[in-house]
């Protein structure tokens, strides 16, 4: 049996009636099977024809339905059909049902009978009107008792949606319930990106300032950096596959006036400025986000005899573009982030070099504009917490002929971060789903320079890091130079 052509509407004779599909058959009347033990055995596609209303169409005196690998299609552009056996339903090999899915509306199965094996529902739905439900929509409906987990949804991400089924056993009917998506989640974990953008150049700092007390020297200053770098962030083990990768790049520059006199010690002020463009893509086509960040900050540094210290203060300007060809939109949001970050430490003079101990207490705080896409939004809470660090630079110096010098150093540092959750909110058809996740929480960083001391006042230096750690691995280079006057 192949076409429509080969369908009889007729009732079958009295009489134990056999009947398989192999092919396509496309239906648009039901049938009656008549007396005897009747078996339909669908190892083809069974589809529903094309009509301008809904369908409702029964397979009546039919004992047993055995969908043996094979598709029943009710899929026509239109939601509301209903299919009926009279009898019992019996699921083996890649079985799947395929259902048309409305907003408020689902083409529906009516087995007479119960149900057994396992069968996946292909929804057809458009990314826009996969939304919140208030209430779970009935799909299928069993005349005896049958397993929970009978009919699952093999494609469940559609738009900002997913889909799963659950089984009232009391009713006996098999019901279509929505949540947030996986899109909606990618989303939220990509406000990390934001946080990972202002560390980029708040690292800069960082960098910038180590390799000047390893220099030596007080006197005013202008310096620019380059910088690149990798991030591999794992899913966390979450029921969604979160992981992704994040590249950045960008420049950062300053300028420091001359040391003052202050608490005993000298200190310094300065300013400092820079970009970072960034693009995190999660794995499998997943969600693509191209983050374009501009940054302005102050500083300050202290030297009193060993001990040092350095405070910087910065705020960052984020544009993200969102792509998700999976979910089916492309948009435009705008973020920013603030933050601090303070360090501390001692130096202990070494013949050749020295070595420095040192602590340091972070604070980021992050927020997205709402994402507004397929007639729903996507509320981002804000995202700040403290991060801890604690680490340790060795370096040795060799001095050359005409004031010139080559300088390396080794850095250690262990990072903990205090307050890493991260919290949304998909509204959708006057329905709320909040999706909460658990951000990195642990890492480390390591980092190798190479610093080049010429005469005149200008110093270069190039730089390969490494981190590592909770659910992530990473690495990137920086190079710079700055100019004493």
């Amino acid at each position: 049996m192949a076409d429509e052509a080969s369908w009889d509407v007729a009732p079958f004779s009295p009489g134990d009636d056999r009947e398989e599909n192999t092919g396509t058959l496309v239906i648009s009347q039901g049938r009656d099977y008549g007396a005897g033990d009747d078996m339909f055995t669908n190892k083809g596609v069974l589809r529903f024809a094309k009509s301008a209303a809904p369908l409702t169409l029964a397979f009546t005196s039919l004992e047993r339905f055995a969908n043996d690998g094979g598709l029943v299609d009710l899929q026509n552009e239109r939601a509301g059909d209903v299919f009926s056996l009279s009898g019992s339903y019996a699921a083996s090999g890649d079985a799947r049902l395929g259902l048309d899915i409305g907003t408020s509306a689902a083409d529906r199965f009516v087995i007479g009978g119960g149900a057994s094996g396992r069968t996946g529902l292909l929804l057809n739905i458009a990314p826009s009107d996969a939304r919140l439900l208030a209430k779970g929509l009935t799909v299928v409906t069993v005349g005896s008792s049958s397993a929970s987990n009978a009919f699952y949804v093999a494609n469940p991400d559609q738009g900002l949606v997913r889909y799963a089924v659950s089984y009232d056993s009391s009713t006996r009917a098999y019901l279509l319930n929505a949540s947030a998506g996986l899109a909606v989640h990618q989303t939220v974990r990509a406000g990390e990106g934001l946080a990972t953008a202002w560390r980029a150049s708040a690292e800069a700092f960082g960098a910038e300032q180590s390799m000047a007390r390893a220099a030596g020297g007080a006197a005013s200053r202008v310096w620019a950096q380059i910088h690149g770098g990798r991030l591999d962030r794992k899913s966390d083990g979450a029921s969604f596959d979160l992981a992704y990768d994040q590249t950045t790049a960008g420049g950062q520059m300053g300028a420091s006036l001359g040391a003052r006199d202050f608490a005993g010690g000298q200190a310094v002020v300065g300013l400092t400025g820079g970009y970072v463009d960034s693009r995190l893509t999660f794995d499998d086509s997943g969600l693509r986000t191209d983050i374009e960040t501009v940054n302005a900050g102050v500083y300050s540094a202290w030297r009193r005899l060993g001990f040092f210290s350095t405070v910087l203060i910065k705020a960052d300007r984020h544009h993200l573009k969102l792509r998700s060809p999976a979910a089916g939109f492309e948009a435009d949001v705008d973020g920013t982030s603030w933050g601090g970050q303070i360090e501390a430490g001692y130096r202990i003079a070494l013949e050749g070099g020295g070595f420095e101990p040192l602590v340091g207490l972070d604070y980021v705080r992050s927020g997205m504009d709402d994402l507004e896409v397929l007639g729903q939004r996507v509320v981002f809470d804000d995202r700040g917490g403290f991060s801890a660090r604690v680490g340790a630079q060795g370096f040795i110096r060799k001095d050359l002929a005409d004031d010139r010098a080559v300088i390396v150093s080794l850095a250690v540092e262990a990072v903990q971060d205090l307050d890493t959750d991260q919290t949304g909110h998909l509204v959708s058809s006057g329905q709320t789903d909040v999706v909460a996740l658990e951000g990195q929480k642990t890492f480390a960083r390591t980092r190798l320079v190479a610093q080049f001391q010429t005469g005149g006042g200008l110093q270069a230096f190039v730089q390969g890091e490494g981190r590592f750690g909770e659910n992530q691995l990473g690495g990137g280079v920086r190079a710079g130079a700055r100019y004493r006057f």
